[in-house]
């Protein structure tokens, strides 16, 4: 571990944990993860039921990298906004 990054998880560990989650986002294991979400709900808004998903949410952040199919559901913009209010992984309490 260099020193930059030693330094932002010690002194900014929610900085740390939003830039390794963002790294993860760009991953071919997201790209592929997040399409076969999209299909298995069909692209339809699990949270609205009505628009059509785009977007994919973790249900839960403890297993980012490693999540399984089950802890991720289909979204549309407007649903996932509302969703990541209500979110603890922005908290500063992990």
């Amino acid at each position: 571990m260099n020193r930059r990054a030693h330094y932002e998880q010690t002194h900014n560990p929610l900085q740390a944990r939003l830039a390794l989650y963002q790294l993860y986002l760009l991953s071919d294991t997201w790209r592929f993860k997040r399409k076969r979400v999209l299909q298995r709900d069909d692209y339809r808004c699990q949270a609205c039921c009505n628009a059509k998903a785009l977007e994919v949410h973790h249900k839960t952040y403890q297993n980012i990298g490693d999540e399984p199919l089950f802890e991720l559901i289909s979204v549309c913009k407007e649903c996932h906004i509302q969703l990541h209010q209500r979110s603890s992984f922005f908290s500063r309490n992990p």
